[in-house]
């Protein structure tokens, strides 16, 4: 008799949960769906979820707060690329001014007071306006090339970029470059 009853509590509550299941409405679906877009990084779409069903919700439901959380983090998505847009633009502009400076050196092999100023410009841009682009890694190497160039004979100058193929100059070989200024002094 126990086990009867015990199979029959059993089955009510298997029942129960397949009825509970089959009657979730379009605002549980919803709902579930946006919070897993959610989770998954996809804010616009979880933005969508939430609020078609706004009209239907019941007056205790969290809609608004993870439609602000959606929006907050659509706002963050798109401040991270503008950010990452103004790095990208940043480091092309340091390499392009590092190469242009070491291309007309090596043609004329001469440091005068217009190439020394142009040096300190860039390493100004470095330190400062290019700064929080830039890794302090970088940052050394970069100003220990323009060190280089600035205390080095001038005909050296011209040789060395030749010769150790400087040109162009990348984010990828400024290490080996910056370490080969000593070359120079």
């Amino acid at each position: 008799m126990k086990h009867i009853i015990i199979s029959l509590f059993i089955s009510f509550l298997c029942e129960f949960h397949l009825f509970a299941q089959a009657t979730i409405g379009p605002y549980e679906e919803s709902r579930r769906i946006g919070i897993d877009n959610y989770n998954k990084g996809k804010y616009e779409y979880a933005l969508k979820c939430f609020k078609s069903v706004i009209k239907i919700a019941p007056p205790d439901n969290d809609l608004s707060e993870w439609i602000s959380k959606c929006k907050k983090a659509i706002q963050q998505k798109k401040e991270d690329k503008r950010d990452n847009e103004e790095k990208i633009k940043a480091r092309e502009e340091a390499i392009r001014q590092l190469n242009h400076l070491l291309r007309r050196l090596s043609s004329s092999g001469n440091i005068t007071d217009r190439y020394d100023s142009e040096i300190r410009h860039i390493q100004y841009d470095i330190n400062n306006k290019w700064s929080r682009y830039i890794s302090d890694k970088e940052k050394k190497n970069i100003n220990r090339l323009l060190d280089g160039l600035i205390s080095a004979d001038a005909k050296l100058i011209s040789h060395w970029i030749r010769k150790y193929h400087v040109l162009p100059l990348t984010w990828d070989n400024l290490e080996k470059i910056s370490s080969q200024v000593n070359i120079l002094l």
